[in-house]
């Protein structure tokens, strides 16, 4: 069984299911609301929810869509992005959301559009990301940042090697 859940701006727990997504109270004494692809998720087999700082939840799902946004009361699902589910999210200083993929690199959101950066980013799995002063995506055997000068250094990758890029170089490099 996994428990991969988050909580809404209102204390609800969302928690995410091979078959949709799971509302429950705030106390999780009840089930509020399941949701699956019928109601607008991209799929039904959930494999993350993140909350970011505006209190959007985003849902990465396995399929032809893979990332859906919970905003103002319903779903939203993005066309534009690869059909690569997103493993790990992290928002910068500047409000950009960004997204490390299944098979590597990462999507960047700018609240508009979607840009996928490839250059400069380890291929792999990328499992964490983490967006203190800069954004860092940390695969299987190494880590590489796209933040700025004043991006944390030094991010424990576990076995492997860390690598530490320049935001600036990846900026003018994705696509």
């Amino acid at each position: 069984m996994r428990f991969l859940g988050e909580r809404d701006r209102a204390g609800h727990w969302w928690v995410a299911t091979a078959e949709g997504v799971v509302r429950w109270s705030a106390d999780l004494s009840r089930v509020v609301a399941v949701y699956d692809s019928r109601d607008g998720l991209g799929g039904d087999d959930v494999f993350r929810i993140w909350r970011d700082s505006r209190g959007d939840l985003w849902f990465s799902t396995f399929g032809q869509r893979v990332l859906t946004r919970w905003k103002d009361g319903r779903f939203e699902t993005f066309d534009d992005v690869p059909r690569v589910a997103p493993t790990a999210f992290a928002e910068d200083r500047h409000g950009q959301l960004w997204f490390g993929l299944y098979t590597g690199g990462l999507l960047r959101f700018d609240g508009k559009r979607f840009t996928r950066v490839a250059a400069g980013v380890p291929k792999g799995f990328v499992h964490r990301e983490r967006a203190p002063r800069g954004t860092w995506a940390a695969e299987h055997e190494r880590t590489g940042a796209t933040g700025g000068r004043d991006a944390e250094p030094g991010v424990d990758a576990g076995p492997g090697h860390a690598h530490r890029r320049n935001g600036a170089d990846l900026a003018g490099q994705a696509g």
